[in-house]
């Protein structure tokens, strides 16, 4: 892939790609969603809330994924209102 050659060449050429105070200029990509991938994300937006304040850790894969970890125990959801449920089902 593209983006890990450029960060393994930024790493061998001593610039640091997560910007360390005595390296030299950060690096950062950013994707280039379609307007459809970025309305699928936004829909999970209240439910990622829900999970930040009941510190669950998540991550939200492409397309539109939500990956959460409980108790060691990872799960994936397609949909908000199945994440929701979930949340709802904890107490």
């Amino acid at each position: 892939m593209d983006k890990q050659r450029v960060l393994n060449a930024a790493r061998q050429s001593g610039t640091d790609p997560e910007g360390s105070a005595d390296a030299g200029p950060k690096i950062s990509f950013f994707n280039d969603y379609s307007a459809m991938v970025i309305k699928k994300h936004k829909a999970f937006d209240e439910v990622k809330k829900r999970l930040q304040k009941k510190k669950i850790e998540y991550a939200l894969l492409y397309p539109a994924t939500l990956r959460l970890t409980i108790n060691g125990t990872v799960r994936h959801f397609a949909s908000p209102d199945d994440v929701s449920a979930f949340i709802n089902s904890l107490g």
